[in-house]
């Protein structure tokens, strides 16, 4: 259960009128959450960490046979299956459920790495500052920022940016296989998050798909087998979500994991969920900023976490500056909160902010209450200036998450 919050005030009092309104959705203990969904996942393969009343409720779900398959399509999200043509996914969702906030992929996977909320994990986006090395990071790419040369030639290792160590590797018996495309399945992130143990890598989804079905006919011990999809996700930052491309990917997928589930062995589940959901911005409502912005002369660091969730890592004696210059330019779109009213909100997850997340979260936190991005670009020609589908805020479309279950 959730503490009892202090009454906000000021900003904060924006963006908890926008929860209690439904605008913003807060995920939060009282209701099932990824987090949830994966410490059930780490309990079934006899992982130490403990589960959660929620969690048993998705148990009950997802291990009703033998062997689970378990599918996450990046930025799939319960608004994505409003559309008519996905009914055979939408018909099949065992639940709804809420990602975490910030609602992206770093923060997700690395919640998936251990079970924890990013209050406790500390990631707060794509982009960290790591203040002890005075280093700005793309975390899943463990690349430093600018130069995008692996963190390893700045003195950086993984366990400065994930020092919890992955319940998955202590787990009592080998039950798990990660498939993940073949561009990442050799990453830093992916060795640490399957706890160095073996991963494949797929170049088409057809031929991991091929692959498991065979690997689950030779199977004799309960196995996990886990498999990411990016594709949608990426369709969905290029062109959209409402835009053709991005729903003939999910087409293609819905197709594809049907075809899944039809061929695997009769002893076999196969699940699918999401980290996050999208939104489409108008071009209007995505802001840069450049070097040499004021806003900039402010800052230790470029805005860390996500453009719909930037943290700002502030300069001594430039917070009224900051907080002013944020709020003159955006103040009618983003709420700006001190790191410890956002953590009084428990925006990051029903616990206190952990020594981590201190470290890595920004002094202040833009909370963005409208279809509205802002972080640093290289120029205003930035490849990721041009995303149509953002993610990163807490909207419900960004937030709200599906528990599929496509059985046979």
């Amino acid at each position: 259960m959730d503490r009892a919050r202090p009454a906000a005030t000021g900003q904060a009092a924006r963006v908890e009128a926008a929860i209690e309104s439904g605008v913003l959705r807060r995920p939060s203990a009282a209701g099932p959450s990824f987090v949830d969904l994966v410490r059930a996942v780490q309990r079934r393969v006899g992982s130490p960490k403990s589960s959660t009343s929620h969690g048993e409720a998705i148990a009950g779900h997802l291990f009703e046979r033998e062997h689970l398959v378990l599918v996450l399509v990046d930025g799939m999200g319960m608004a994505a299956l409003a559309d008519p043509a996905f009914a055979d996914l939408r018909g099949r969702v065992r639940m709804e459920i809420d990602a975490v906030y910030p609602a992206t992929t770093a923060c997700a996977m690395t919640t998936l790495a251990t079970g924890l909320w990013p209050s406790r994990h500390g990631i707060p986006g794509w982009w960290a500052y790591l203040e002890e090395h005075d280093q700005e990071v793309a975390v899943l790419r463990f690349q430093e920022r600018r130069s995008e040369r692996s963190l390893n030639r700045f003195g950086v290792n993984a366990d400065d940016l994930w020092p919890h160590p992955p319940p998955f590797a202590k787990a009592a018996r080998e039950a798990i296989v990660y498939h993940y495309p073949s561009d990442i399945a050799g990453s830093v992130f992916v060795r640490y998050l399957s706890g160095r143990r073996r991963t494949r890598g797929y170049r088409r989804l057809r031929q991991a798909s091929r692959r498991i079905v065979r690997d689950l006919r030779r199977r004799r011990r309960p196995a996990i087998t886990w498999m990411y999809i990016p594709d949608y996700d990426a369709a969905c930052h290029d062109h959209g979500v409402a835009g053709a491309k991005a729903r003939g990917t999910l087409a293609d997928l819905q197709g594809l994991l049907l075809d899944l589930a039809a061929a695997v062995p009769d002893n076999v589940q196969v699940a699918l969920t999401a980290d996050h959901g999208l939104i489409d911005l108008e071009r209007r409502d995505r802001w840069a900023l450049l070097d040499g912005d004021p806003v900039l002369d402010c800052l230790r660091a470029a805005p860390t976490g996500e453009s719909r969730a930037p943290q700002f890592h502030v300069r001594p004696g430039k917070e009224g500056e900051l907080v002013e210059r944020l709020t003159d330019r955006y103040g009618e779109r983003m709420a700006v909160l001190s790191r410890d009213e956002a953590d009084d909100l428990r925006l990051f997850g029903p616990e206190p902010l952990g020594e981590q997340a201190r470290r890595r979260f920004g002094d202040y936190i833009g909370i963005a209450l409208a279809p509205f991005s802002v972080g640093w670009h290289r120029a205003a020609d930035d490849p990721p200036l041009q995303y149509i589908g953002l993610h990163g805020g807490m909207t419900p479309d960004e937030v709200r998450i599906p528990l599929i279950v496509l059985d046979r």
